[in-house]
């Protein structure tokens, strides 16, 4: 994987979106967020560093399962094409060196709700069919708590330690079985945090932490287009 970098962000370069409560600010030349600032509080989550992290990205991993390869945006292999917003929403899409499938990618706010979604579509109707998992990247704070409707419930997150959340799995012995898909991460001190939950019309996903970042794996499946 190439060493990750952030450019400085330009009032041109980006776009942002939100509402009365958070502002989400995406970079437009890679599509990725680059900033979660709540408003009331002025804290921008994407910029509660430490030291030796160089910075945040909210971004993509793809695994595709039929090739058995990973597309990792981190390393640069991508471009960002067919980018529009309107008010509380942007659209682009994403084609990936090499893979024979295209990203469809929406983000929106409905409400208090702001919505990161995916779509595969294969380049041409030859392309075999295919599951794909999807990683989506968020920025973990250490100091900062979780929470999940699991038996372990809530713990301060290290910035270091990984863990794991699963839904529709079943070890034999394990605390951090969670009966719904969603875990929450915040500071009480800040009065500041995130929920993020799974849409109830596809609960299979499992929650995954690395190092200072969350990763919601989902399965994912290009279609006959």
């Amino acid at each position: 994987m190439k060493e990750m970098v952030l450019k400085p962000l330009t009032a041109a370069g980006i776009w942002k979106i939100g509402n009365g409560d958070i502002e989400i600010t995406v970079e437009k030349e890679t599509g990725w967020i680059r900033g979660c600032l709540f408003k009331r509080q002025n804290i921008d989550l994407f910029k509660q560093l430490r030291k030796d992290i160089p910075g945040y990205a909210g971004c993509l991993r793809i695994y595709d399962e039929f090739d058995e390869k990973c597309y990792d945006e981190l390393d640069g292999n991508f471009r960002v094409f067919n980018a529009r917003k309107n008010k509380d929403n942007i659209c682009f899409e994403k084609a990936f060196k090499g893979a024979p499938w295209i990203l469809k990618v929406e983000m929106s706010f409905k409400g208090n709700v702001f919505n990161w979604k995916v779509e595969a579509r294969k380049n041409d109707a030859k392309v075999p069919d295919r599951s794909m998992r999807v990683h989506f990247i968020w920025p973990l704070i250490a100091g900062w708590k979780f929470w999940a409707p699991a038996s372990d419930g809530e713990f301060t997150f290290d910035g270091m330690s990984s863990f794991e959340y699963m839904y529709l799995q079943s070890p034999m012995c394990s605390n951090r079985e969670i009966i719904l898909p969603m875990i929450s991460h915040y500071e009480k001190d800040l009065d500041v945090g995130f929920s993020v939950f799974e849409s109830s019309k596809d609960w299979t996903p499992r929650f995954l932490q690395a190092n200072s970042s969350l990763q919601t794996v989902k399965n994912a499946s290009t279609g006959a287009r």
